[in-house]
């Protein structure tokens, strides 16, 4: 599905390059019922003629596992939504630090 709606996109004029994918990815090796109801493999982020999106929440917004296989993948990709799940926004900045640090 997610390959098909880049298909779609580009086809339609958008260019490749700013036609990102929006997938909730999931480490394959988690155990969690509630990532397997709500996630998919994170390769399904990967396409073709398009970049790889992702969203996040909960703790999978330091997951740096799920960012270092999207930088292997050696594409272009970003994050759509970024929800660590608090509402406390001095949480929420300490959490994103470390990604910021990586670049």
């Amino acid at each position: 599905m997610e390959q098909a709606q880049i298909t779609w996109t580009v086809e339609a004029g958008w260019r490749p390059d700013r036609t990102y994918g929006h997938q909730i990815p999931f480490n394959p090796a988690t155990t969690s019922d509630h990532e397997h109801k709500y996630a998919s493999p994170w390769t399904t982020t990967f396409v073709l003629n398009g970049a790889n999106g992702i969203t996040t929440y909960g703790p999978r917004t330091w997951d740096t596992t799920i960012f270092n296989a999207m930088y292997a993948n050696d594409k272009i990709w970003g994050i759509f939504e970024y929800n660590p799940l608090s509402t406390s926004s001095s949480q929420n900045l300490s959490e994103s630090i470390p990604l910021t640090s990586q670049a």
